[in-house]
């Protein structure tokens, strides 16, 4: 184990809601036994309708300045479907939603736990078209997905149709990126033009600081908002409390159109269970009421835009350092490019050993990792992650985020001058 650990994704001990969720089971306790003893019974398929009603209401109260379309669906008209987490909503669509052997198009690089999902459902996946361009430093930087290039590879038949879409579209894990009004409108169009299930992990959509920053650019709406029909719609968000409130309370949502939800109500054990964790939809809803979630959330944003700011600040004293987003405006990570002539996992192998210092390497975030033959679609080959790196900012505490990460640059500058 080392001491700072900039691969882990996990929030800080300072950063978990202990003094919120003591508050939160005081005035469960004073609840009328009624409604406590209805969420230790069995419960409806798809979660406690008032739990959903204060769900819709927290994502309202904190999505009013998200930019979209006027053709696009209202939140009112989408449904909720509680999970216990991102991770189970996504296997809970791909048993709902598709059959072995149908394909799955995702993003390079990715979420790096997200592959055994489909393949675990006998989904296979292909990489989608991501932009690529030359740098400083005669190095190509990596870009987000190419959407333009999606829509014309699909439409032209260049590429199979895919079944089903996964994209991380705000504040992409690893590269931290955001998929701009337009490009959300174009996947959108592109899914219902070819019936293409388009599944967005929004886990990082509400850690969003820009706000904080000054910045003129608002947020893009999730992208079940883009949706251009409740009756029809393809376009599912996947989002959950673990990055906004807590990881330990295991408890999401999906928000889709009704079709959708009702697919997944009729899925296997879920028509069987009578709902995923009543009792503990039962504490996040007292939680949403009180408010303890909306205050904790902007503690948060606060905390990790000061955090993310460090990491660039010592960064940029190494121009030899590449960091994608600058500045991070939300979510949990930093993706950084050294020199072609680094590999990055030789380079930890050695910042473990004389700085006590760890980070994920950019191959691990790469779901092809073993090619080493250039994806047509991709535009990539496993050789662009070898010199790229994940930092996370989320699990150090300011002090010991400064430390590891100047540790990091130090560490470089002498890996450089090596004999």
């Amino acid at each position: 184990m080392v001491r700072y650990n900039l691969a882990k994704g996990h929030p800080n001990a300072s950063l978990v809601p202990t003094q919120e969720m003591q508050e939160v089971l005081q005035s469960v306790s004073k609840i009328q036994e009624k409604e406590v003893g209805s969420c230790l019974n069995y419960g409806p398929s798809s979660g406690d309708v008032g739990f959903k009603h204060e769900i819709a209401s927290f994502l309202e109260r904190h999505t009013v300045g998200d930019e979209r379309r006027a053709s696009c669906v209202e939140a009112s008209e989408l449904d909720l479907f509680i999970t216990h987490g991102v991770s189970h909503g996504l296997d809970l669509l791909c048993g709902a939603l598709m059959k072995p052997g149908q394909l799955v198009l995702v993003e390079r690089p990715t979420y790096f736990l997200v592959s055994e999902i489909f393949h675990n459902h006998g989904l296979k996946i292909s990489s989608l078209p991501m932009k690529k361009k030359q740098g400083s430093q005669h190095r190509a930087e990596m870009g987000g997905l190419d959407v333009d290039r999606l829509v014309q590879m699909v439409d032209a038949g260049e590429i199979p149709v895919p079944q089903m879409i996964y994209l991380i579209p705000t504040h992409q894990n690893p590269m931290g990126l955001t998929i701009d009004e337009d490009d959300r409108a174009k996947l959108a169009e592109l899914s219902a033009r070819h019936n293409i299930w388009l599944v967005a992990d929004e886990v990082y959509h509400l850690l969003d600081w820009r706000n904080y920053l000054n910045t003129q650019e608002n947020r893009p709406a999730r992208m079940s908002l883009w949706n251009n029909s409740a009756t029809t719609g393809r376009c599912i968000s996947v989002s959950s409390f673990t990055k906004i409130f807590s990881p330990g309370i295991r408890c999401g949502w999906i928000e889709a159109p009704p079709h959708v939800i009702q697919s997944v109500e009729h899925y296997g054990y879920i028509d069987s269970q009578g709902g995923c964790a009543p009792f503990v939809g039962l504490l996040m809803k007292q939680a949403l009421v009180l408010g303890v979630v909306d205050s904790f959330l902007r503690k948060l944003q606060r905390s990790y835009c000061d955090q993310a700011c460090i990491v660039v600040e010592i960064l940029a004293r190494e121009p030899r350092i590449q960091v994608l987003q600058q500045p991070p405006m939300g979510g949990y990570f930093v993706w950084i490019q050294f020199p072609p002539e680094v590999d990055s996992k030789a380079f930890l192998q050695v910042l473990k050993s004389s700085q006590d210092v760890s980070f994920l390497p950019g191959s691990e975030c790469d779901p092809f990792s073993e090619s080493t033959i250039e994806d047509k679609t991709s535009g990539l080959t496993s050789n662009d992650f070898r010199s790229c790196a994940r930092l996370c900012f989320a699990d150090l505490d300011a002090t010991e985020l400064k430390e590891g990460v100047t540790r990091l640059v130090t560490a470089f500058q002498q890996y450089l001058i090596k004999p």
